[in-house]
């Protein structure tokens, strides 16, 4: 007999502002459903704060949901440490975050993916390329348990700055973006910080 999930849908929440929104507005459509939102301490050679940073930002994110009533969720965190692969290491975020997302997904029977990518990640040269090699690494993870895997990208037509205009204020200054913080602030040279300002 097929075990069902509790959960239908996962979706990672790294604290930064596309995931935060995509988390928002599902459990705001999905009321009478449950997901899994899953952190993920991703620890590179690309900066010590970042990681503590992202941490942050969920616990505060996940805290306005819970006082929005939005509570239609579980929370979990998982953590991969990978900085002694040097400053740049060899695999993308989103790679890592697959792997991850791919072994709770089979470990939960979960058949939905909710990604929040957005239209300006769909405008990068290279962008197409990893996302496909994320999902082979994602589909080598949840196969043969999961068959039927739907993978969404809701927020694929929308800019960062669309996204923004979607969520309350309170929301977005809970959220963290910098990719490279300096002593626990924004750098404000990195993609991340230039998208925003």
């Amino acid at each position: 007999m097929k075990q069902e999930s509790k959960y239908n849908a996962i979706i990672p929440l790294s604290g930064g502002i596309d995931s935060c929104a995509v988390v928002y507005h599902w459990l705001k459509d999905h009321p009478n459903e449950r997901a899994l939102l899953l952190h993920i301490h991703l620890v590179n050679g690309e900066s010590k704060d970042r990681c503590k940073l992202e941490h942050k930002a969920c616990e505060e994110i996940i805290s306005y949901y819970n006082q929005e009533g939005l509570n239609n969720f579980d929370y979990k965190e998982a953590r991969l440490d990978y900085q002694s692969a040097g400053e740049i290491p060899p695999v993308w975020d989103i790679e890592a975050v697959n792997f991850l997302v791919g072994t709770y997904m089979r470990g939960n029977k979960i058949a939905t993916y909710i990604k929040a990518t957005n239209k300006d990640d769909f405008a990068q040269e290279d962008f197409q390329d990893r996302l496909d090699n994320s999902m082979r690494i994602l589909e080598n993870v949840v196969y043969p348990d999961l068959e039927n895997i739907k993978v969404l990208y809701p927020q694929n037509e929308m800019t960062k700055e669309e996204i923004i205009a979607s969520l309350p204020n309170t929301l977005v200054q809970r959220c963290w973006y910098c990719r490279t913080p300096k002593a626990g602030l924004p750098c404000g040279v990195c993609d991340a910080c230039i998208s925003i300002h």
